[in-house]
């Protein structure tokens, strides 16, 4: 029984020394606005070359206006130069069916695309996301929030 317990104990080290960590960060925004200055930055810092899948959540209200959001992510390690990456998804179908329940103050859709980030070598990269709509302040978007895995 003992043995039990150690092969036990000896496989959840293991499991736990080899999951990879996630990464979140999220930015809200003062009476649900998203300005078009309103930038959000995050560092990352890899300890070995690496892909890494990036997933965003979109969180809003009955405010919101449109049935898409564009937004455009910078990347850059130290000392090179951005490379930025353009994201569209659409949130509801031409018919005015949004792709979540709705229910309550605030609503999340997680966007359909997983963005792939390869990360050369290890070290520092910096990011940052920007909403990229026509319109300068977004309003009825509440929250972003960025998961890297």
């Amino acid at each position: 029984m003992r043995y039990i317990f150690l092969g036990i104990f000896a496989i959840s080290l293991l499991f736990c020394a080899c999951r990879k960590e996630n990464y979140n960060h999220s930015k809200e925004f003062a009476q649900a606005n998203w300005l078009a200055s309103d930038t959000l930055y995050f560092d990352y810092k890899a300890e070995k070359p690496t892909t890494l899948s990036t997933n965003i959540d979109i969180y809003y209200n009955d405010d919101y206006a449109f049935r898409n959001i564009y937004l455009k992510i910078f990347m850059r390690p130290l000392s090179v130069t951005w490379a930025d990456t353009l994201v569209c998804d659409t949130l509801m179908d031409n018919l005015g069916t949004w792709r979540v329940e709705r229910s309550g103050k605030g609503y999340k859709i997680p966007l359909k695309q997983t963005l792939k980030w390869y990360l050369p070598k290890a070290g520092k990269y910096h990011f940052k996301m920007i909403q990229y709509m026509r319109k300068d302040t977004l309003g009825g978007v509440t929250k972003v929030g960025v998961n890297f895995q």
